[in-house]
């Protein structure tokens, strides 16, 4: 996805545009990766971690940070069924990779409408088959 095209610049190891079932709507990663394993499987981890906050009686998180020794991964809801992950080494700070996911749904947004008011709006542009070219 051209929208994702800067991400090595940014520092991040994978981008990925997702439904909540784990179906791919855009993606691009750094190297080799199986990115439907990738987005089945964070799509199970957000599904997870929303089921155990409402059993705990608290607000379903619009973003969900993992970290682990060597990596990290931001996941940002922009829709009740798209979900906007960022994946990158632990060494590039929190606060840039927070920033770059708002810049990208920003982007989404700007790629819908430019009078688009939320991220939301934004997806059904990702949800969009390219159009052939014409000659």
């Amino acid at each position: 996805m051209a929208l994702f095209s800067d991400a090595a610049d940014e520092g991040l190891d994978a981008v990925v545009l997702l439904k909540r079932s784990g179906t791919v709507l855009g993606a691009w990663s750094r190297g080799s990766v199986d990115l439907d394993v990738v987005c089945v499987m964070t799509a199970t981890l957000l599904g997870s971690v929303e089921t155990i906050v409402q059993a705990m009686h608290c607000q379903v998180p619009q973003t969900l940070r993992i970290e682990s020794e060597n990596c990290q991964l931001l996941a940002t809801r922009l829709e009740s069924q798209a979900t906007l992950v960022l994946i990158a080494p632990t060494g590039l700070r929190e606060a840039d990779l927070r920033r770059t996911a708002r810049a990208y749904a920003a982007r989404l947004v700007e790629t819908a409408s430019p009078e688009a008011a939320s991220p939301s709006a934004a997806v059904s542009v990702a949800r969009r088959a390219p159009r052939p070219e014409r000659r």
